[in-house]
């Protein structure tokens, strides 16, 4: 009798085991760059946004012929390399500086690239 609980509750155990498998799971180490990456992309077409609600980039698209709420909706459209490399063109400039004629004119370009584009 001693010897036939252990062998029924190993025989149980192994039978429960057998019976409740599950699918497995796939796990991957994500880096924290991966994860953040999409959120990041949004606060970079935010500050992009920033940049075209100024009075200075508003005159700047007017005179060139572009709609700034049009202007905004390309910058949505825009590809996250797209918005990372506009963003890094932009966090480039010196701190606390105001954006050049020059800066001013690749932003809008770009803009007008991407217009063009889509």
């Amino acid at each position: 009798m001693a010897l036939r609980v252990p062998a029924f509750c190993s025989r149980f155990l192994a039978g429960s085991m057998f019976a409740l498998q599950s699918v497995a799971g796939q796990a991957e180490i994500v880096s924290t760059e991966r994860l953040l990456e999409p959120a990041g992309v949004e606060v970079q077409r935010e500050q992009l946004k920033g940049v075209l609600d100024r009075d200075e980039a508003r005159e700047k698209l007017k005179a060139l012929g572009v709609e700034p709420e049009l202007a905004k909706k390309r910058v949505d459209a825009m590809t996250a390399e797209e918005v990372r490399m506009v963003s890094e063109r932009i966090n480039t400039l010196p701190a606390g500086g105001d954006l050049s004629v020059r800066d001013l004119l690749i932003i809008i370009l770009v803009v007008l690239l991407i217009a063009l584009i889509v």
